[in-house]
């Protein structure tokens, strides 16, 4: 269902298929635009949002409950395309409150599929917090633009790091802490930077770590009861040249660098 609030809507209807009188229709094919000040709220088969932006799009099916179920008529599917100044919160899961992307931008969609993209233009940037899959590590995340669905998240020139209210790590927990790449993709089970890609983090001494190569690939268990640590991280490779330093006192440059937390090796 929608509840939606703007300074204009306007509203259009397909035509129903010959002989098939209003009364009678079981669902309707719908075009909604509203424009000015708009403040969105919508539920769709168990998943939720909320939306403010200048131009709101939608198109959908409206359907009948059958006669005799509690409940008034259901949107159905829908498309959804807001511009302008556009502040999201969309929640795969209504009662994990980390699940999900919250977030601004100049644009966001949503497709009937629950695909969604927040990106923005001319040089700006989106913010956003969210999780790795539907019940993976929360994050919080900068870049040019955000694709996503209930299994990943997708990125551009990116900087991202673990979401500072799902909080911290106690002390000497070895971790990464901040990640940044040209391009960014991570599900439940992997995390890959393409491009500049760049990962700092900490030993379970405390010492500082970082790594610089062309592509970095982390595979381990993200889930959000997870953290980014020792037990979560089962593998780290660092391919197309990599510069790889621990605090002040090791420095490595090679061409690869595979490895975890009890064996590495560097060619």
């Amino acid at each position: 269902a929608y509840h939606l609030a703007s300074n204009a809507l306007d509203l259009a209807l397909d035509p129903l298929p010959a002989g098939v009188a209003p009364a009678d229709a079981k669902e309707r094919t719908y075009h909604a635009k509203a424009k000015g000040g708009v403040r969105a709220n919508f539920a769709s088969l168990g998943r939720k949002g909320e939306l403010e932006c200048q131009t709101l799009t939608v198109d959908g099916t409206a359907r009948t409950r059958e006669k005799g179920a509690e409940g008034d008529a259901r949107l159905g599917d829908s498309d959804i395309v807001a511009e302008g100044g556009v502040r999201v919160d969309w929640k795969p899961d209504p009662l994990a409150a980390a699940a999900g992307l919250r977030g601004s931008g100049d644009k966001f969609t949503l497709d009937r599929r629950r695909h969604g993209r927040l990106e923005s233009f001319d040089g700006r940037t989106v913010d956003a917090r969210g999780t790795l899959g539907e019940r993976g590590q929360p994050y919080a995340m900068r870049a040019t633009w955000i694709d996503f669905d209930e299994t990943h998240v997708e990125a551009a020139n990116v900087v991202v790091g673990i979401d500072p209210e799902a909080g911290a790590l106690p002390a000497g927990t070895p971790a990464v802490l901040e990640l940044s790449t040209q391009h960014f993709h991570a599900n439940e089970r992997e995390i890959v930077l393409d491009g500049k890609a760049h990962a700092t983090g900490r030993t379970g001494q405390g010492e500082g770590w970082e790594i610089d190569s062309g592509t970095l690939r982390i595979t381990g268990d993200f889930q959000r009861d997870a953290k980014l640590d020792r037990k979560a991280i089962a593998w780290i490779e660092a391919t197309g040249g990599f510069t790889a330093t621990l605090q002040d006192r090791a420095r490595a440059i090679g061409d690869t660098l595979r490895g975890n937390a009890d064996t590495t090796r560097i060619e």
